[in-house]
């Protein structure tokens, strides 16, 4: 049973009493949807947020592992950490909890930020916004009918057409589903509850219960076997006992992006400080052109440090050879940086898409012990055979790579979701609208959109698809491609 907006009401009211105007301390991702934030004032509380598509909620918790990580928690970490929590409020009757956030920067004055939690099923979210501009979000997505959830650009609260409920009107109503479909906040349960009985929902005393079938509300339904709670924390803490584990291979995944983001910063500093490398020549000509006794030892030359051990010549001479040094490292720094920025591109893509990977594939992928000869991808690959046509879908970077640049002729029809990582899919044979679509739903599906509306989908000849230059064969560039927009 989905939360509904009178829920999430009651439900905002008792964690405002924890943790509103406390200053938050720590995030973590207990499971790989779900977010953890402690808050503190006086002691700690904290925050479970859950955004998995069957059972997404928030609840007060208790303490939890770290097991998983994120791009977007590293920035929910930077902009949000020891900010703190002015307020809780819930956009009119919905699903649409906004925590607001306030910061004080030594330049910038006060700033304030909000976390936006939308509970919509499988779309559930979390954006993060300041000034109304999205700075980040937990699932970004993009339309050019619906709304977008990309950074930089304005937030819109999920749309509806729906009323906000005044129980006056409630005679207006022809049954319990007329009041479902017009007014916002409700659920079906709910619904039939206030039509039949006639309450006035806005005062209904709160009274957390669980029936059968794992149904529930912050107020007693009047249903039959009811337990009830004394907290809706803890009803939800109940009726959600199962966190989702967390996959071997997606902690491997993030535990490899962490490396190499910490190495990319390191090589960042390193290439910082030796591109300061004309210094050094500089002062060792300048010991030569002094005038000075080069066998003479002294600890500093024009405030430049020395070694007290050497003559004068003797650091003239080290001068040099660290300055020969920085400057033949900068051309392997920048080589080094670059490599390390397309790992982090390639393991993130696997992180964002690991729901729709092959992890037999993945697992051999990520084992250099292995070789890639050992197993036979082309024969693990998707296939859907249609009416006149045929339809090949990669389910990971083997069979991706095997599809575009082994199976494929020059004609064949190559269709990937556009700017997201995803499944590389072949087409051949008959080529209609109706293939087309079905090509491009594959594509659609097998990315991280594959639970969203309007998803824009590219597709062009295989012969205008190529291999990018230094980097592994599943990342390609093309030309001349149409788009199509799917529903999943």
């Amino acid at each position: 049973m989905p939360l509904d907006g009178y829920f999430v009401a009651k439900l905002i009211e008792e964690i405002k009493l924890e943790i509103n105007n406390s200053f938050l301390r720590r995030i973590k991702m207990p499971s790989k949807r779900a977010f953890l934030f402690e808050f503190y004032k006086n002691k700690p509380n904290y925050l479970y947020i859950d955004l998995s598509s069957n059972n997404p909620h928030l609840r007060l918790s208790e303490n939890l592992d770290n097991i998983s990580d994120s791009v977007f928690i590293s920035n929910l970490k930077r902009l949000l950490l020891n900010s703190k929590l002015v307020d809780i409020v819930r956009y009119k009757k919905d699903r649409i909890i906004k925590f607001v956030f306030l910061s004080s920067d030594p330049f910038l004055g006060n700033i304030k930020r909000e976390l936006i939690l939308e509970i919509m099923g499988r779309n559930s979210n979390l954006i993060l916004v300041e000034d109304n501009i999205i700075i980040d979000a937990y699932l970004k997505r993009f339309s050019e009918i619906h709304r977008s959830i990309l950074p930089k650009l304005k937030y819109e609260p999920f749309p509806t057409e729906k009323s906000i409920f005044k129980f006056e009107d409630l005679p207006k109503y022809t049954s319990s589903k007329d009041l479902f479909n017009k007014n916002m906040g409700f659920s079906m349960d709910l619904a039939t509850f206030v039509y039949n009985y006639k309450i006035d929902i806005d005062n209904e005393p709160l009274k957390p219960v669980k029936y059968e079938d794992n149904k529930f509300h912050a107020f007693d339904l009047r249903l039959d076997n009811p337990t009830y709670y004394e907290s809706l924390s803890s009803l939800l803490k109940d009726v959600y006992k199962k966190i989702e584990p967390i996959n071997p291979l997606y902690k491997q995944l993030n535990k490899e992006l962490k490396n190499r983001e910490n190495r990319l910063k390191n090589l960042k500093v390193d290439l910082e400080d030796n591109k300061n490398y004309d210094k050094y020549k500089i002062t060792a000509d300048m010991i030569y052109s002094s005038g000075l006794d080069l066998n003479s030892k002294m600890t500093e030359y024009l405030e430049n440090p020395l070694d007290y051990k050497l003559t004068l010549n003797e650091n003239a001479q080290k001068l040099y050879r660290i300055y020969k040094k920085k400057k033949a490292s900068l051309d392997h720094l920048k080589r080094e940086i670059s490599l390390t920025e397309l790992e982090i591109k390639y393991y993130s893509d696997l992180i964002t898409n690991f729901d729709n990977l092959d992890l037999d594939d993945l697992k051999l992928e990520l084992n250099n012990k292995l070789s890639r000869k050992k197993k036979d991808t082309k024969k693990s690959h998707y296939f859907y055979n249609g009416n006149g046509y045929q339809i090949h879908v990669g389910k990971s970077n083997f069979q991706n790579e095997y599809l575009t640049h082994k199976l494929a002729n020059p004609e064949d029809l190559w269709f990937h979701v556009k700017d997201y990582p995803g499944s590389h899919v072949i087409l051949r044979g008959n080529i209609s609208d109706e293939a087309i679509k079905k090509a491009a739903y594959y594509a659609a599906k097998g990315s991280p959109l594959k639970d969203t509306s309007n998803v824009l989908v590219i597709y062009t000849k295989v012969k205008y698809v190529k291999k990018i230059k230094g980097m592994k064969g599943f990342y390609v560039s093309y030309k001349n491609e149409k788009g199509i927009y799917i529903d999943t």
